[in-house]
């Protein structure tokens, strides 16, 4: 009876240890853990598909606006009662719709990298400058900038980096005046004044708010002008002025021979810059 008694003892003891070892495992994970994450895992997932539904919401209301702009167009004449509502309900939608832009705009913001919105702001700009000279006035091209303004600002980009094009295509323009394209000289003349007129512009925002930038021109400038195989680039364009300059001489080309030339001396000049860097670094 003895031994049973110390047995059983045992055999207690051990379920004993066994069972304070499981509530005492970090691994382990109580009831109120599980809640917790049984509810995180709802918001993530209402969170996801808030976000896309978000997106077909606002793709929903831009095909209704322009079903109503249709529908205003055809009822424009025919019944004026119909006008009037496909009208108000037309404008508050397309008010609606600016609201959802906007709210997307901000987000994509915060998400995208700053190199990344620098990169689209140039590609719009882009852009906006060739329609300024083929489609509409120069004049309404300013609007461009404008956002371009905008933008730099939200996200906090140093406004030298809308001088900058400015110096590019100052320097662009004596090319084209020996080109003999005097019409397209004095266009992009016009378009240096709008670069220089928002990057001052935003300067003094910068100035007078003290905003610090997240994305600094001087740093930028001297990590690309360090990093950046320039030679490369001066070898590609050399070799690519040379051949349209042949090529001119069979079918003219001239814009795109005196283009590469100057494209060919930018690089040349920042190859330049770059090796003088890499001197004074060595001299220190």
């Amino acid at each position: 009876m003895a031994s049973y008694s110390e047995y059983y003892k045992r055999r207690m003891q051990a379920k004993f240890d066994s069972s304070e070892s499981n509530k005492n495992s970090p691994f382990k994970k109580s009831p109120g853990a599980k809640i917790k994450r049984g509810i995180m895992d709802i918001h993530e997932k209402a969170h996801k598909t808030g976000a896309r539904g978000y997106k077909d919401i606002l793709i929903v209301l831009i095909i209704v606006f322009l079903v109503s702009i249709c529908g205003l167009l055809f009822y424009i004449l025919e019944n004026p009662a119909k006008t009037m509502f496909i009208l108000i309900t037309g404008l508050g939608i397309g008010f609606f719709i600016l609201f959802l832009l906007h709210r997307l705009y901000e987000k994509s913001l915060n998400k995208a990298s700053r190199e990344t919105i620098l990169f689209f702001v140039y590609l719009l700009l882009m852009i906006n400058m060739y329609l300024g000279i083929k489609v509409y006035s120069i004049e309404w091209a300013f609007l461009g900038f404008i956002i371009a303004i905008v933008i730099f600002y939200d996200a906090k980009i140093d406004s030298r980096f809308l001088i900058l094009p400015a110096l590019l295509l100052l320097g662009y323009v004596p090319f084209l005046l020996i080109a003999k394209f005097n019409s397209l000289a004095e266009t992009i003349a016009i378009y240096v004044y709008y670069f220089l007129v928002s990057g001052v512009g935003l300067q003094l925002i910068e100035h007078m708010k003290e905003i610090n930038n997240s994305l600094d021109f001087g740093e930028w400038i001297k990590k690309k002008l360090e990093k950046t195989n320039w030679i490369g680039y001066v070898v590609f364009f050399g070799i690519a002025s040379i051949l349209l300059i042949v090529l001119n001489r069979i079918k003219p080309v001239e814009i795109w021979k005196w283009t590469s030339v100057y494209v060919f001396v930018v690089f040349l000049a920042l190859y330049f810059i770059s090796t003088m860097k890499e001197e004074d670094k060595y001299d220190k």
